[in-house]
């Protein structure tokens, strides 16, 4: 009996040092350690020295893959994952990680082909179901995204990710109370995710909930990186707080309060808020001499006008005194509100708006003579105290 026991302590001590002297093994781990450190270029060359050691090691191919897909190497990861199934090809979670390569290149049916094998190798694999929905969701076939989130969910309850694809999905559903129920359980998960917040706050203000959307975009604000996404909401969030505050009177170009000189003319276009905006000749004669007038009543005023690939700066004036120009140049035509005061009294005034003889250097001109950049006015947001 004793003979037989040092023989099997024999064979487990054997076995434990073929493990510890697996080089292919070590480079392995040494590529997550690097991987999880996200020194993705160093994880690549240990698990390319451990297939080079192992040309077999599927598990090698498959993290080598799942760098490349975050590198956006994708077709490395491919060709990885594909020699990661044809070596253990009963491997589900490396199905849905060449499925999630083709969601990454718009290849959503062989991305569904991918999960639905990972589902079937492992009925109980909430991250396929997950991204799975990923793909309907992308394909806009919402009620199966949907199913497929709830069956995520049911086998992992805390998959933040899926509650926030789920809201989005009955966003696009227009079934704004589930929406903001999954959201507020993202939340409720990890609160450090600035996007639920966005998203959350987007919902409110599509609910009229001005005070509650003001707080989600604050968090968001402050939970962000994303400087110039930021930047936007700041800008939101004031037009928000007018909205609370004030009493807003929106006059069109066509009103009479508005005083053009020449150098102007109006066009139809859809796009504007009343079927009609004012703009700029390319080559008016007396470019420095055109402006509008517009007078009001009220303690602040905001412009809506157009941004496009050959606007101009405009100069801005409020009863003579000067305002901070506004670059109307944008590489695509995006109709914009700008607040230019907000703390005016309340009495009459004037507002002032020309072309400079400046613009962004990235504008660029149309044919002209001599060619300028121009300007667009849509009409006037005017805020009175309520």
């Amino acid at each position: 009996m004793r003979k037989k026991f040092k023989l099997a302590l024999f064979f487990c001590v054997m076995l434990m040092m073929a493990a510890c002297t697996n080089p292919a093994l070590e480079r392995l781990e040494q590529g997550d350690i690097y991987r999880d450190q996200g020194q993705w270029d160093e994880a690549i060359a240990e698990y390319s020295e451990a297939i080079e050691l192992d040309p077999d090691y599927a598990q090698a191919y498959n993290n080598r893959g799942w760098i490349y897909r975050t590198k956006t190497e994708y077709d490395n990861a491919i060709a990885d994952f594909n020699k990661a199934i044809e070596l253990d090809p009963s491997n589900h979670t490396t199905h849905t990680n060449l499925g999630s390569v083709y969601h990454s290149i718009g290849k959503y049916d062989k991305a569904i082909a991918e999960h639905n094998k990972a589902i079937e190798l492992e009925p109980g694999f909430a991250t396929a179901y997950f991204n799975r929905g990923n793909e309907y969701l992308a394909k806009e076939d919402l009620d199966k995204a949907i199913t497929d989130y709830d069956k995520a969910i049911g086998l992992d309850s805390e998959l933040t990710h899926a509650y926030n694809n789920r809201g989005w999905a009955y966003i696009q559903k227009g079934e704004y109370d589930k929406a903001i129920v999954d959201y507020n359980r993202a939340i409720e998960l990890n609160p450090n995710y600035a996007n639920s917040y966005y998203v959350r706050g987007d919902i409110y203000r599509t609910q009229g909930k001005i005070v509650e959307a003001i707080a989600d975009y604050e968090k968001f604000i402050g939970l962000s990186q994303d400087s110039p996404k930021i930047q936007a909401v700041q800008q939101l969030i004031k037009e928000l707080q007018i909205r609370v505050s004030y009493n807003i009177i929106k006059i069109e170009e066509t009103d009479s309060s508005f005083v053009f000189t020449q150098g102007w003319k109006s066009e139809h276009m859809h796009e504007a808020s009343g079927d009609t905006w004012a703009l700029t000749y390319h080559n008016a004669f007396d470019y420095t001499n055109i402006k509008v007038d517009i007078k009001f009543n009220g303690t602040g005023i905001s412009l809506v006008h157009i941004l496009i690939p050959f606007g101009g700066i405009a100069n801005i004036k409020i009863d003579g005194k000067d305002y901070p120009d506004i670059d109307m140049y944008a590489p695509y035509a995006e109709l914009k509100t700008t607040i230019i005061a907000t703390e005016l009294t309340n009495s009459e005034h004037i507002l002032t708006i020309s072309p400079s003889i400046d613009s962004n250097p990235d504008v660029t001109l149309p044919e002209g003579d001599p060619p300028k950049p121009i300007i667009v006015v849509d009409a006037v947001n005017v805020f009175a105290p309520r």
